[in-house]
């Protein structure tokens, strides 16, 4: 037989030898009995046939049911003799044709061309789907691995994808959500130009057909709509996509788009795929919501352990001196340093966190020996050590965060050369959170003041500190500490314990700052004030480290972490700001104070939000920052100036 170069598979009726009059020998062929414990469908999908003979035994026999379920792959069948009944059989049973003996081989040749040529088109979207199918079974295997954000699952997908050459889309689309406003927000995106990235961050539901699909579901085919409000060099491109909406319990939460080659129109399989593939998406966004979303519940829960954290080391703070801002600037200055020795970024939030509460065992000291104003008798100064001992048991807990607050109430007296307490560790063997705190905390105590002291000179504190390199102080701490030091000074200034003086003047050094900043300070923005002058400055840099967060999608946790210490260090500013204005009789002050409360109604209006979606958020929040201040700064602050020149 001179077959074309179609995979013929023979399956032989009746368990026994077929009755085949031509060249059996020919390596088109594979036989099968009907009968084999491998069923027809998977040996056609083995052999990858292009169509199937179904023969009888040389008594006649043949099995009409060979032939269920063997799909899109043409079945013609054999036959001995004319019997109008099995025909009807075989033909019901989805044979498309039916050949009768005796034949020439020249006539089964051209029987096999006429049904696989009748039947490529067919033939090749099945393998299509078939290979997409497996590409898909790829992806979601891919994706049930380590969890990683949304812009790596984009990348991935298209990744995948790039094994189906038939399936034309370029490197190019977004995943957008759905939030609150009923807007589209950009939460990945691979292949845009800043511009049309930018034109695209958050789209109303009314705008293009993303918003379209959104609302009305199914997958789309599309040009897309807003090209012309962009005046990019490639403006005039032929930019169609793929609208493949995302969903969870009939609820579309996104899009997701897929950029096609210019002048491409999708083919039947290629629908087929994207459709299959909007399920999956569907079901990969959707766990990656809910992975941020525990990341979220999470901070939550650190952050009500801090809050507790917190007030309980003011509580004993407040037992010691006069405002407890010495808890805030301690863990602070402990940041500073711990940034500068490379601590990773978690471990040094979760320092920030447990050092307020590095004290807490004063709780259990007797006020006679705590706020005595005298120097303490030796006797005296053997109950004051106790409070380390207090503290590690009051902070007894199996979570990181109250391990660390642990470690510190128990280990900021210890010395590096051994002759600290209370347990008289030495070196290494002290806990690095306990080394950095000691540092921060001596640094502070001795440029604070006290009852019993006046604060010491910055220089004076600084000569101090390294004095005592490698006597109390690990020396990399110290090295760290110098380093550290103008934002160590900054911190000082602005979690000052003394009402703020208008007429004070500040000469801080210049801060190390990395990139070019969101929002940019310029003395036309200054209040005349030095100290509230700083304060803004350090709104705009969290403003600054929030957008950067947001716009390299650098993931939940560290955008809740900046606005969280955004929203303290805002009720620190308003705060010392409304006692300045109270001290000096402000006239506007309650207006004043309205403002303020409004801005920290809509912070937790957006800690609410992002809560409920995390990754929707992101650029409203940066958008509002940004232009709240600047406003508030220009049209509210500048009038303090005013009143400082009155009253100077």
């Amino acid at each position: 037989m001179k077959n074309s170069d179609s995979k013929v598979l023979v399956v032989c009726g009746g368990g026994g030898e077929p009755f085949f009059p031509v060249d059996a020998t020919a390596s088109a062929y594979t036989f099968v009995p009907a009968a084999a414990d491998v069923p027809v469908p998977e040996q056609v999908r083995s052999v990858g046939a292009d169509v199937v003979l179904l023969c009888p035994s040389e008594s006649g026999e043949i099995d009409p049911g060979a032939t269920v379920s063997v799909g899109s792959v043409p079945v013609i069948a054999v036959t001995i003799r004319a019997d109008d009944a099995l025909e009807e059989r075989l033909l019901a049973a989805g044979v498309s044709d039916i050949l009768r003996l005796p034949a020439s081989s020249a006539l089964v040749d051209a029987r096999i061309r006429t049904q696989v040529r009748g039947h490529a088109p067919e033939l090749e979207r099945c393998g299509r789907l078939r290979d997409g199918s497996e590409v898909l079974n790829d992806l979601m295997r891919a994706s049930l691995g380590t969890p990683t954000g949304l812009q790596e699952q984009l990348a991935a997908t298209f990744d995948h994808l790039e094994r189906l050459p038939w399936f034309r889309v370029v490197r190019r689309g977004t995943i957008m959500l759905r939030n609150s406003r009923d807007q589209l927000v950009q939460v990945a995106q691979i292949g845009f130009s800043p511009e049309r990235a930018t034109h695209c961050e958050r789209v109303d539901l009314d705008r293009c057909g993303c918003g379209a699909v959104a609302c009305e579901g199914g997958v789309s085919f599309r040009l897309c709509e807003g090209d012309r409000d962009l005046k990019e060099a490639d403006v005039s491109q032929d930019w169609s996509h793929f609208i493949l909406p995302l969903v969870d319990d009939q609820w579309t939460f996104g899009v997701a788009t897929l950029f096609v080659e210019p002048g491409h129109r999708p083919t039947e399989a290629e629908m087929e795929l994207a459709q299959d593939l909007a399920h999956l998406l569907s079901g990969i966004v959707s766990r990656c919501v809910m992975e941020e979303m525990v990341q979220v519940k999470e901070m939550e829960l650190e952050e009500k352990q801090a809050e507790v954290i917190l007030k309980l080391g003011a509580a004993s703070e407040y037992r010691d001196t006069e405002t407890g801002m010495h808890v805030m600037r301690m863990s602070h200055y402990a940041g500073a340093i711990a940034r500068e020795m490379g601590m990773p970024t978690e471990e040094r939030e979760r320092l920030v966190m447990a050092a307020p509460m590095h004290d807490v065992g004063k709780i259990g000291i007797p006020d006679a020996i705590l706020l005595k104003p005298d120097k303490l008798s030796s006797e005296e100064f053997e109950s004051m050590k106790e409070h380390t001992r207090i503290g590690e048991t009051l902070l007894k807990g199996d979570d990181k965060l109250m391990r660390t607050a642990q470690e510190i109430a128990s280990s900021h007296h210890e010395k590096w050369d051994g002759t600290g307490y209370p347990a008289g560790m030495a070196g290494e063997g002290i806990p690095l959170s306990g080394r950095i705190c000691a540092v921060a905390d001596v640094f502070d105590a001795l440029t604070s003041r006290r009852p019993y002291k006046e604060p010491w000179s910055i220089a004076k504190a600084q000569a101090f500190v390294h004095e005592q390199t490698g006597k109390a102080f690990d020396p990399a701490v110290v090295a760290a500490f110098t380093q550290a030091m103008p934002e160590i000074l900054r911190i000082r200034e602005l979690y000052r314990d003394e009402i703020i003086d208008p007429h004070d003047k500040l000469l801080l050094p210049e801060l190390k700052r990395e990139g070019e900043p969101w929002i940019v300070w310029d003395d036309s923005i200054s209040v005349g004030i030095d100290i509230i002058d700083e304060h803004h400055r350090y709104l705009f840099d969290l403003t600054n480290d929030l957008y950067t967060a947001v716009k390299e999608r650098r993931g939940v946790r560290e955008v809740g972490q900046v606005l969280r210490a955004l929203e303290r260090y805002t009720h620190v500013h308003f705060r010392e700001e409304e006692r300045m204005m109270r001290h000096h009789g402000y006239s506007d002050l309650e207006r004043h104070m309205r403002l303020h409360a409004g801005f920290c109604s809509k912070l937790r209006e957006f800690w609410w939000e992002f809560k409920a979606n995390p990754l929707t958020m992101g650029f409203e929040m940066i958008y509002f920052l940004r232009d709240w201040l600047v406003v508030h700064i220009q049209k509210e602050d500048s009038k303090l100036d005013e009143l400082m020149a009155e009253k100077g």
